[in-house]
């Protein structure tokens, strides 16, 4: 007699039914229908976690995919490294209403690579720090 291990089966089942109730976002807040290579958008409560992409480093004038935060550098202090992040969600999300929450991470170059998260909210017309 040949037991069969059906555990692979039911986590099979298991990740269907997870794929089928998770709802992700697109920029414009509309449901995406079809699952994306990366997922950089994804509500959290009222916390968005957004990562920024090359795209949104070009958008800034930055010929790399980082901010240089070395001593100084243009991007050496937070304000400028805020007005950079807030000019991106600007563009790439006009709709966000005042008081909405996002944490984004961002890779810098210090020197060496890392990854910074700043907690920023809309004030209506800019991003702003998040008060703690």
């Amino acid at each position: 007699m040949v037991k069969s291990n059906n555990s692979f089966g039911f986590f099979i089942v298991l990740f269907c039914i997870l794929i089928s109730t998770t709802e992700t976002f697109s920029k414009d807040n509309s449901p995406i229908t079809s699952i994306e290579k990366t997922s950089k958008f994804k509500p959290q409560n009222d916390v968005i976690k957004y990562t920024l992409t090359d795209d949104d480093y070009s958008l800034v004038g930055n010929g790399f995919s980082n901010f240089d935060i070395r001593e100084g550098y243009d991007e050496e202090t937070v304000m400028v490294r805020l007005a950079k992040i807030s000019k991106i969600l600007l563009n790439n999300f006009p709709n966000y209403k005042k008081g909405q929450k996002l944490a984004v991470s961002y890779n810098v170059w210090k020197p060496g690579d890392d990854v910074f998260v700043m907690n920023v909210e809309f004030n209506g017309t800019k991003y702003v720090l998040q008060k703690k």
